[in-house]
């Protein structure tokens, strides 16, 4: 062990490395904890961590639908575009 240490450059506070998760307070019905418990020992993992990985899979499911739905109106527009050189 150092007899000294510079902490000239230190930074007061908890450090948080970047991308970890952040903790919440849930109040969920008991029948919902009960199913998520289920679920996670089918997967052994924790209730936490298969909640988190359901609740990202139904993020990404929900931005690809979303997705599909901007792509489709693009197309449209451009029909659109098309049709009204043609008219005119």
């Amino acid at each position: 062990m150092k007899s000294n240490y510079d902490f000239s450059k230190g930074k007061r506070g908890a450090i948080v490395p970047k991308g970890t998760k952040t903790a919440v307070y849930l109040r969920l019905d008991p029948r919902a904890l009960l199913w998520l418990q289920e679920k996670a020992e089918e997967a052994k993992v924790g209730y936490q961590t298969f909640l988190n990985h359901f609740l990202l899979e139904q993020w990404e499911k929900d931005n690809a639908a979303n997705a599909t739905v901007v792509e489709d109106l693009q197309l449209i527009e451009k029909a659109l575009k098309r049709l009204k050189k043609k008219v005119g």
